[in-house]
């Protein structure tokens, strides 16, 4: 996000068509007087929900294509929630409530829509790990921000202990440095400090600064971290 160019109309169109088979349009409207992102996702028309689950494609393919767009784009969005089911026609059709975020930095751009539009045509399911990462947008003080990321990288360690997370880390070029109990990843570092801060010599009032300097791309090495567990290219 950054701040809003002047002279640009209010709402401004990011147009991604169809970007997988199950999935018609894909149409993004960001308002900038409300800063809030309008997300459109129609379904192509061959996606038939079952008659007896009918919000089993809603949650596959609609929820799923949401966290995939939040996830990519960065930013906090609130899932839509089904509102109701109908058979008009002999079809079935499933209404959602469009999902519309409140942003709290300026606008919405993306660089190259052609990029964004190929790793959205990976079909992503409904997962724990990439709500858990998607839900640290949701969070504005930087050190609960870290210690969720941290939380995350904790689950695909499949242990909570220093250590395990660094051999997850480590593999992907993250080097180690010399630390006051021996070697780390400056990340461990930040961790420790913020769980020991005594221990480690640094006032609690200067944590927000400490975790900022090392933030976002910590962000990065856990979206990558995701990215590779979930198979999103």
């Amino acid at each position: 996000m950054s701040n809003a160019p002047k002279g640009l109309p209010s709402v401004i169109p990011i147009k991604l068509g169809g970007v997988r088979s199950d999935i018609a349009d894909l149409y993004l409207e960001y308002d900038e007087a409300a800063r809030s992102l309008r997300v459109v996702i129609v379904l192509a028309e061959s996606v038939g929900p079952e008659p007896v689950n009918p919000g089993a494609a809603f949650d596959d393919l609609v929820l799923g294509l949401v966290e995939h767009l939040s996830f990519e784009l960065g930013l906090p969005i609130e899932l839509p929630a089904l509102l109701s089911y109908n058979d008009p026609r002999g079809s079935e059709t499933v209404y959602i409530k469009p999902a519309t975020m409140a942003l709290r930095g300026g606008a919405v751009f993306v660089l190259n829509s052609n990029e964004l539009k190929t790793k959205l045509s990976a079909m992503v399911r409904v997962c724990d790990l990439l709500q858990d990462f998607n839900a640290a947008a949701h969070i504005d003080n930087p050190v609960q921000q870290f210690i969720h990321y941290w939380g995350v990288l904790t689950y695909v360690a499949g242990k909570g202990t220093v250590k395990a997370v660094e051999g997850v880390l480590c593999p992907l070029g993250v080097r180690v440095e010399p630390g006051p109990k021996g070697d780390e990843t400056k990340y461990a570092r930040v961790r420790s400090e913020i769980a020991h801060p005594a221990d480690r010599g640094v006032r609690l009032a200067d944590l927000p600064a400490r975790v900022n300097e090392v933030l976002p791309e910590f962000r990065q090495v856990v979206k990558k971290v995701v990215a590779d567990r979930v198979g999103l290219p």
